[in-house]
């Protein structure tokens, strides 16, 4: 239903003809005045095109949200024809937007938005399957979020009936192959969208928004959210277990320190306290060990340190060779090869916290030596995905037909990536 405030400015419309100021995109959407308001017209061609337009009202017109442009109405008669009426919206769309710099304060606000009214999309049953920054405008005023453009839309109601939708860019596996979606495509496009709108950062979310499977991507937007709020507890925790370990280990210093100062028996130098041990209790008593051969009964700090770093070089090792697999795994399941530098530091990802690990309490002597095996390992994991993938995205297994334009656009930019990939392919 139009909200009440929507149907207040459609009432004061006279009954007069709108009156195009300009062209707005591809010769269907037109900036239209009418009364003096400002409002957005969009038309189709051909009787098909015009059964899409009326399908994509009856989509838009369930979704009153404060970060969705509204439709307005439909109307037969405009100068261009049958059309649906869209407020206007005075802003530029999210490219333009991140040209500016924003502030990250900014960013995390806009991303916010932008996950509240995807929600309110798929709580109505109904998912967008072209959310890009095209279809995200910021406005003027208060730099608020509003998706727009519902033309390749899904609901329960309306079963696929159209030709590709989406931008490939931006679109998940399934819809480039024509399937039938979910809330699950619309994540993906956000996990391509978190690279655009916070580049290098969050990089656990967006691989798990960008997995090729749809069953190892957020189920839906309330998952997304809750990893969004908590993106940072991973640290909080490692943070609280450093805190603990230090605490512990002070603790535990202080304890034995206490207790050597009261094994120390203390002296009496009065004549007539001692005491003289009877020939019995002597040979009752153990005799006392060397101190020699208790040094000896216990294993020496160099085979512990061998022990140590024996352990943490297998931990490593194991870490490294996991991230390799699973990064081969997700780049063969998903059909397509992302460009290599992304997934090449999709290991640091995975092999900090194992290091942090295994380098915790270590001598300067071993950690220098784990430090080096370590981007030893680096160089070699990352060889060996240059070899396996190259420096070239495969553009899909099975072909897609990119046009021409597109294939030249992805082969700049993964020559960009060059420096990033010294090695020779195999």
């Amino acid at each position: 239903m139009v909200s009440e405030t929507l149907r207040e400015i459609t009432a004061s419309l006279d009954n007069g003809q709108y009156r195009i100021v300009s062209t707005l995109k591809e010769g269907r959407l037109y900036l239209a005045e009418k009364a003096g308001k400002r409002f957005v017209l969009k038309t189709a061609e051909g009787a098909r095109g015009l059964e899409l337009l009326k399908r994509e009202y009856e989509i838009a017109l369930r979704l009153q949200h404060p970060f969705i442009a509204s439709a307005i109405g439909w109307e037969e008669s405009t100068p261009i024809g049958p059309a649906i009426v869209i407020e206007y919206i005075r802003g530029r769309n999210l490219s333009a937007f991140l040209q500016e710099k924003p502030s990250i304060q900014a960013r995390r606000r806009i991303f916010a938005q932008l996950l509240e009214a995807v929600g309110a999309m798929h709580r109505q049953s109904i998912i967008h399957n072209d959310i890009k920054p095209e279809n995200i405008l910021i406005t003027e005023a208060d730099n608020d979020v509003k998706l727009i453009d519902f033309g390749f839309a899904d609901t329960d109601a309306h079963i696929l009936d159209r030709g590709l939708g989406g931008t490939r860019q931006y679109a998940s596996p399934e819809l480039l192959a024509q399937l039938k979606t979910d809330a699950r495509s619309d994540i993906y496009s956000i996990g391509r969208l978190i690279r655009d709108i916070f580049p290098g950062r969050y990089g656990r979310i967006v691989r798990k928004c960008c997995q090729g499977n749809p069953d190892k991507r957020y189920r839906n937007i309330d998952a997304l959210k809750a990893a969004w709020v908590h993106r940072r507890r991973p640290i909080w925790i490692a943070l609280f277990l450093l805190i603990f370990a230090l605490a512990f280990g002070i603790t535990y210093l202080f304890n034995m320190r206490i207790k050597s100062k009261q094994a120390v028996p203390e002296i009496n130098d009065k004549t007539d306290s001692v005491q003289v041990e009877s020939p019995v209790e002597k040979t009752q008593k153990p005799e006392a060990q060397p101190a020699s051969a208790s040094r000896r009964a216990k294993p020496s700090s160099s085979s512990n340190s061998s022990t140590v770093l024996s352990r943490a070089e297998a931990m490593l090792r194991r870490a490294w060779e996991d991230s390799f697999n699973r990064v081969c795994e997700e780049m063969d399941q998903a059909g397509y090869r992302e460009f290599l530098p992304i997934h090449v530091d999709y290991g640091t990802y995975e092999i900090d916290p194992v290091f942090r690990q295994v380098t915790f309490g270590l001598s300067a002597e071993e950690l220098q030596a784990i430090t080096s095996l370590n981007e030893a390992l680096n160089l070699d994991y990352s060889q060996r995905l240059y070899a396996k993938y190259g420096k070239l995205p495969s553009l899909y297994d099975k072909s897609i037909g990119l046009p021409e334009d597109e294939l030249k656009y992805y082969r700049n930019l993964a020559a960009s990536f060059q420096k990033f990939s010294p090695f020779s392919k195999k």
